[in-house]
């Protein structure tokens, strides 16, 4: 009786000289100090941040399937010839998002080009390769040779609306439209177009443009040379600026 009074006056005895425990209970400022060390080493130490996951193109149905996924990031592999290629409608290509469903990605032509793209879609709106391309987006790095591009308004061989950013890109070939805003490369600008060229021949109601038929935004370091024809509001770069 007498050893088992003493074994537990020891036990107490050293609960009382470990400042850490209570009768088996971590100490509250214990608790503080080892979120503190914690939140210390994350700061100190941060993990390393999720790589993008880019899906190469190389060919032109893959280059369609980008209306799959309008939030990826994409970049082409080599250079595509897109002769012949239909979506299934007797039109041609399908521009690659539109008013409803915006392009949000980015596209790296990796300077490669897209040949020969066909799209020949005169009763409706944002028609190119990239119909409607929304702010954060960015397309650099690509030219477009010898497109044949129809469409109603907002008509471009690269870009139908730009809300985003376009770098490093050029067309060539033929854009038309028969209502408003038809671009050699885009029809309507509200974002950024840097470094850019076009030679296409471009026709049109109104804002006709060499390289945007109708820009609200910012062009730096680009130019044009095919020739524009409308019937009001057309100019060899722009068709209207605001």
């Amino acid at each position: 009786m007498k050893a088992k009074k003493e074994q537990k006056k020891e036990m107490n005895t050293r609960e009382h000289k470990d400042p850490l425990r209570m009768r088996g209970t971590i100490k509250p400022f214990t608790i503080a100090l080892q979120l503190l060390v914690a939140a210390t080493l994350i700061v100190c130490f941060p993990q390393p941040a999720a790589a993008v996951i880019t899906t190469a193109i190389t060919t032109c149905q893959e280059l369609q399937n980008i209306r799959n996924n309008l939030s990826g990031d994409y970049y082409l592999a080599n250079d595509i010839d897109c002769s012949g290629f239909d979506y299934g409608d007797g039109k041609g290509f399908m521009p690659i998002g539109d008013g409803s469903n915006r392009f949000t990605g980015t596209f790296d032509g990796k300077g490669y080009k897209i040949t020969n793209l066909t799209i020949n879609r005169p009763s409706i709106q944002y028609v190119s390769l990239f119909g409607y391309t929304s702010s954060g987006s960015e397309i650099k790095n690509v030219g477009l040779e010898e497109v044949s591009v129809s469409g109603e308004g907002k008509v471009g061989a690269l870009v139908g609306v730009n809300e985003g950013t376009i770098t490093n890109c050029y067309s060539s070939g033929s854009v038309s439209g028969t209502s408003v805003e038809v671009g050699g490369l885009v029809g309507f600008n509200e974002g950024t177009i840097t470094n850019c060229y076009s030679s296409a021949s471009v026709s049109g109601d109104r804002y006709v443009g060499g390289l945007v038929g109708f820009n609200f935004r910012t062009i730096t370091s680009s130019y044009s040379t095919g020739s524009v024809n409308g019937t009001r509001g057309v100019g060899g770069l722009v068709g209207k600026m605001l």
